[in-house]
């Protein structure tokens, strides 16, 4: 991960480290993967890919536009009244209004643009005998 792409994580975590966030995704929020006895619902992130990367004298980075996932994970007991996939929702839509189309990175300078560009259907997966129901979406991330 580059020096830029680390500001932009820190600055996403920043961003989605709110009550309106941590009230419904009670398990935290994990960079790449949660632990294992993470407690549900939770959101990991991590970068996807470098969708562009300028550069300038001597290879210096001067830009670089990245792709990010944002996921929000839940069983059937996450919830006594919500089903996991509205739940997920809930917390996905808590992250979106929390993130913004902004991001302030470490050393004062900003993304040029953050977009939803792609959601990330929901899926169920089964450990141990339990439903786990994972939606998400991607975020693009211009910063400089």
């Amino acid at each position: 991960m580059s020096a830029l792409s680390e500001k932009v994580r820190v600055a996403l975590y920043a961003k989605m480290n709110v009550a309106g966030v941590t009230a419904l995704a009670t398990g935290g929020i994990h960079h790449l993967v949660a632990p294992e006895n993470a407690v549900k619902p939770y959101i990991v992130f991590n970068r996807q890919a470098a969708a562009d990367v300028t550069r300038a004298f001597q290879n210096n980075l001067i830009a670089e536009n990245d792709v990010w996932l944002i996921k929000a994970i839940s069983d059937e007991d996450s919830s006594t009244t919500k089903e996991p996939q509205q739940l997920n929702q809930d917390i996905l839509t808590a992250v979106e209004t929390a993130i913004g189309n902004s991001l302030t990175l470490a050393g004062g300078s900003e993304t040029w643009n953050v977009e939803r560009v792609s959601d990330i259907p929901e899926s169920i997966e089964t450990r141990n005998d339990r439903a786990i129901y994972y939606n998400g979406f991607l975020l693009e991330i211009w910063s400089h």
